[in-house]
């Protein structure tokens, strides 16, 4: 025991505390960029051959391609069974081997997707020029990285630096220059190139060309050659030069302030509230350092959320030792009690133990592993200590009834930790991202059942044969307790127990209604199912989609109007809170560059609110986004506004379909009419497509003409895009930055459509010609991005549920039976598939109950060895279906849906209630072999385990009572795995103390158990 406990306190005070635990996504991702390329040529040019490339690697599971403006991205999806990383390695392979990439795609990037887990975010803000905001940004961000276990400093608010050089058409026109002649210009007065080395003497000197130029002013002075007189023309007589950033429009604010934000993650196998407690301090030793003018605010912090979880998880761990000790302390003795109960402990250490030598951390999903196992723990512990303490009462002296009360249930004992880790392994192997996050729990139960397991056999016997009380002198407070016992045993269970050993057909009845009534509940809708339980956070997000081409100034436009009606939110909800608080605490604004949404431009923007913490907040978040959005109310031109809460964790659209098998028309059309049917359902909210129409643009196509001027269909391509895309000349490292240098036109020659069709080409011999003179223009509609799956387009429809109004899980059923074939006829060859939350929880789900019934077989097998029979096996197996009576009736009780957790409570239920039932089974046997009479048998044995099974019921229910009555919201992430342990467990506790004796009569009567254990004529019950 010493062992345990020694490498358990130090194991503890090493463990990393996490949220959740080390798991590999299968997923690798290939990006391509392809600058000013439109999503049509990107899926064309880009898409199609990355995909056809990935037909050659084995293990894929699902491939999905965005193509968008200048952009590709291939999310491929990987089968269980392969390691992600050889994965990522035969997929990098396989891309390298393209060789018909445009010439302007920049080189692929192949990266396996790594979890990075958000501990909190920084808000850097101040009214300061861009580049001082960015560089103290860039020393905070440096900072951070060389604090302990801080791997992850992402600073985002801010696009590239860039140098662009935007040069005047007229004067190009007038010196008979090209843009092509300015880039070349650059390229070969600015470098920085290695000219070799020289030997002098004992030594080697390097020769370098180190004439790169880094600052706007040193590129001024360039000179360029004219082509019309030979003269030597500095840059800044034709060129407006600008020490900027690419992407003007990427942007951010916090509170109103122009701002900037570190994103500090860590890996899973690291201490995120350690982490969060060194950049805290970190930030506050740093506020002396920086000028007033910047102010330095954690934003997002996800640490209070897992340190209130800790809190409470441990409060209530704690309070539940204490009520199984007393619950133990009422049906056995104070010292009896005091060692059974020192099982959870030190379980709990060992476990912990076997965790640090891992080089696991400590989760929330070990956590919960923990709480499943304190209703399993002291199952062996008290079936031994309560067998030794009869022993002790019917007048044997302490060893020999440690010794023989052990040995009694021996096997009984050793089945049911056999039957437990049946069901439980099986459950480490569940498929899909759920089964990735959860596997801990049955990790940590059977490691749990291990040590527990080991100290019930070698070392509580040896402490019970000391630890009982004299029978000559008992307690007057125990003997009265075990009068009331015994009172109940005898008069109540006793008597219900007789009466229905002679009315079994009416038991059974009874019981058979009882399930019917229960399937009910959920066949009817009264109880639905949901991936995982529905929490408050502290943070919604409006996200504003714009049509795209619409202007950064516009977008922002709407984004102030947007934050502005967080003023009425305020006002309305603060008066209800506690002391009258402001609920509305900080307000963050992004612009251009989204990860919630897949556009990206100056069309898009996202409003983040944080308010007040759960804890301490009154109003509900769905309530507090609704009226907010009505507060905005209709904005004309907009495209999308959603508001939605901003969730912790991995997370996944409730309501996804993916329709394709159409043209893409057809698809469009079918997308529109089912964001039109989901409109229907009350509690549906931010229905959106990710089909969109892309900004205008002009087509421009070569006349005849244009051929006998020399010009090409690509020279015209190349000119035009220098000219308005701009050309990227080259890149250079200064200081923390990565430099581009880009060469276009003027910001007054590339304004209107005119300046297009006006735009100077230069011909092959070097005359300028109007674009218009020999092409044709119109104007078209592109698309902003375009979604493949599986090597066909897809259009993709998302939608959020209000889980107070509506369940997606029945929408979608209701949809699939009655909508989809009706939508399915009109667009012939048009396939629906769901995906998301539901497919996800399809794979997961399939994965536990195919698992779940291999343990079930598993068990099978071992009862039937143990018994050496195939039919008391199934009689032990019958308390099962009670204990999903009781888990269903809990979750309609507390109006609580059905959720992963709870299906894990509901096998972690069926692994107590097996073990009840053995050892019932078992003393029902020893009182057969014993001579007795079976409906004595019968009877007897229910008395004999009375005690025995409604302590294990009892420990149970107050070990997790704490949890089950906990208000906090942290609590609700763990509420359907308790209710699934305690309603079914106390529902079916009555159903094994009268169903098992009941099951095993019949089939006494009718002649099915040995003969050694019963003779079936004997058997003098009716029913």
């Amino acid at each position: 025991m010493a062992a345990f406990v020694i490498a358990g306190v130090l194991a503890a005070t090493r463990l990393n505390r996490g949220l959740f635990p080390e798991f590999e996504v299968p997923l690798v991702q290939i990006s391509v960029a392809y600058p000013g390329a439109s999503a049509e040529e990107v899926e064309r040019s880009v898409c199609l051959r990355v995909e056809d490339q990935l037909r050659n690697v084995s293990g894929v599971k699902r491939v999905e391609s965005l193509a968008s403006e200048s952009f590709a991205l291939t999310t491929v999806t990987l089968t269980d069974d392969v390691d992600p990383s050889e994965a990522r390695a035969d997929i990098e392979a396989q891309i390298d081997r393209i060789d018909n990439f445009p010439d302007l795609a920049e080189r692929p990037v192949v990266e396996l997707i790594d979890i990075q887990l958000s501990v909190l975010s920084i808000a850097i803000a101040g009214n300061v020029a861009e580049k001082d905001l960015l560089a103290y940004a860039q020393q905070l961000r440096d900072e951070l990285l060389r604090l302990e276990d801080v791997t992850d400093v992402t600073l985002s608010g801010f696009s590239d630096h860039e140098i662009q050089i935007k040069v005047d058409e007229s004067a190009l026109v007038a010196h008979g220059l090209s843009l092509r002649d300015v880039s070349s210009a650059i390229r070969a007065h600015s470098v920085d190139l290695p000219g070799g080395e020289i030997d002098v003497g004992d030594r080697e000197i390097s020769v370098r060309v180190a004439d790169q130029r880094r600052w706007t002013d040193q590129f001024r002075d360039l000179t360029v050659v004219s082509n019309s007189n030979g003269a030597m023309i500095p840059l800044r007589a034709i060129a407006e030069l600008q020490d900027s950033f690419d992407e003007p429009w990427i942007f951010a604010t916090y509170n109103g302030k122009p701002a900037c934000q570190l994103s500090v993650g860590t890996q899973s196998r690291e201490d995120v509230l350690a982490v969060a407690s060194r950049v805290k301090r970190h930030l506050d030793d740093s506020r002396t350092v920086y000028p007033d003018e910047i102010s330095l605010a954690i934003w997002k912090d996800n640490s209070p959320i897992l340190n209130g979880r800790w809190t409470m998880v441990v409060e209530n761990l704690a309070l539940g030792v204490l009520l199984v000790f007393l619950t133990l302390w009422l049906f056995l003795n104070g010292r009896l009690a005091l060692w059974v109960a020192l099982g959870i402990p030190i379980s709990f250490l060992g476990t912990l133990a076997v965790l640090d030598a891992k080089g696991m951390p400590i989760d929330m999903i070990s956590m919960l592993g923990l709480i499943v196992a304190i209703g399993l723990i002291v199952d062996d512990a008290i079936v031994i200590a309560e067998n030794v303490y009869a022993h002790r009462q019917r007048g044997a002296s302490g060893i020999d009834a440690a010794i023989n009360g052990t040995r009694e249930v021996s096997i009984g004992v050793l089945s049911s930790f056999i039957t437990t880790v049946a069901i439980f392994f099986p459950l480490l192997m569940i498929a899909g991202t759920y089964g990735k996050i959860l596997y801990v729990v049955p990790f940590c139960v059977i490691l749990a059942l291990g040590v527990s397991l080991i100290e019930a056999f070698l070392i509580l016997p040896k402490h019970l044969s000391t630890a009982l009380p004299d029978r000559s002198q008992p307690h007057p407070l125990r003997k009265r307790i075990d009068r009331m016992i015994n009172s109940v045993r005898d008069n109540v269970y006793g008597s219900l127990l007789d009466w229905s050993l002679r009315n079994r057909a009416t038991t059974f009845a009874v019981m058979f209604a009882v399930l019917i009534a229960a399937a009910g509940l959920v066949l009817g809708g009264r109880l639905a199912f949901r991936p995982m339980p529905d929490m408050d956070t502290n943070w919604i997000s409006a996200t504003i989609v714009m049509p795209e081409g619409t202007s950064s100034d516009r977008t922002r436009e709407v984004a102030r109007r947007v934050e502005a009606s967080l003023r009425q939110v305020d006002e309305h909800f603060s008066p209800n809170e506690v002391g009258q608080r402001d609920l509305v605490r900080h307000v963050c604004g992004y612009y251009g560059s989204l990860p919630e949404v897949t556009e990206q431009g100056p069309h898009v923007a996202s409003i983040w609110l944080e308010m007040i913490d759960t804890e301490f907040r009154v109003a509900n978040i769905n309530d507090v986004a609704r009226y907010w959005k009505e507060q905005v109310g209709d904005v004309a031109d907009v495209e999308r506004l959603t508001f939605e809460q901003v969730m912790v964790g991995p997370q996944l659209r409730p309501i996804h379909l993916a329709l394709h098998g159409c043209d893409l028309e057809s698809l469009q059309r079918a997308g529109e009419k089912a964001q039109d049917k989901l409109r229907e359902f009350a509690g549906v909210k931010n229905i959106r497509s990710d089909y969109s129409s892309g900004r205008q643009e002009i087509r421009v196509r070569l006349k005849e003409s244009a051929q006998t001027l020399g010009f090409t269909s690509s020279d015209v391509a190349n000119q035009l895009r220098a000219g308005f895309f701009g050309e990227h000349v080259q890149q250079f490292q200064r200081g923390d930055d990565v430099v581009d240098v880009t060469v276009m036109l003027s910001d007054k020659d590339r304004s209107s459509l005119e300046d297009v069709t006006l735009f100077q080409l230069l011909s092959p011999t070097g005359t300028s010609v109007a674009l218009h003179e020999v092409a044709d223009t119109e104007i078209g509609h592109g698309l902003s991005t375009l979604s493949r799956l599986n090597g066909r387009q897809v259009v993709n429809v998302f939608a959020d549920v209000n889980p107070a109004k509506a369940n997606a899980a029945l929408i979608l059923s209701g949809l699939r039976r009655h909508y989809f074939p009706t939508l399915q006829s009109e667009f012939p060859g048009l396939t629906v598939q769901l995906r998301g939350e539901t497919e996800e929880t399809a794979e997961s789900i399939g994965s536990l109950i195919r698992n779940s019934i291999i343990g079930v077989v598993a068990i099978f097998l071992v009862l039937s060895f143990t018994f050496r029979s195939y039919l008391e096996p199934l009689i032990i197996l019958l308390a099962i279906p009670p204990g999903v009576v009781g888990v269903i009736v809990g979750h309609w009780l507390l109006g609580i849906n059905i959720s992963m957790l709870s299906m894990i409570g509901l096998v972690s239920l069926a692994g107590i209630l097996v073990n009840d039932s053995i050892v019932m089974v078992e003393f029902i046997k020893l009182r057969l072999s014993e001579g007795m009479i079976p409906i004595e048998a019968f009877s007897q044995a229910g008395r004999d385990r009375f005690r025995a099974v409604v302590l294990t019921t009892a420990t149970t229910c107050m070990g997790l009572m704490p949890m089950l009555l906990e208000t906090s919201m942290q609590a609700t992430v763990f509420k359907g795995l308790v209710v699934a342990i305690v309603f079914g467990e106390l529902f079916s506790t009555t159903m094994i103390l009268i169903l098992i004796p009941c099951s095993y009569s019949v089939l006494g009567q009718a002649g099915l158990l040995a003969t050694n254990d019963v003779n079936a004529d004997a058997v003098s019950v009716t029913g």
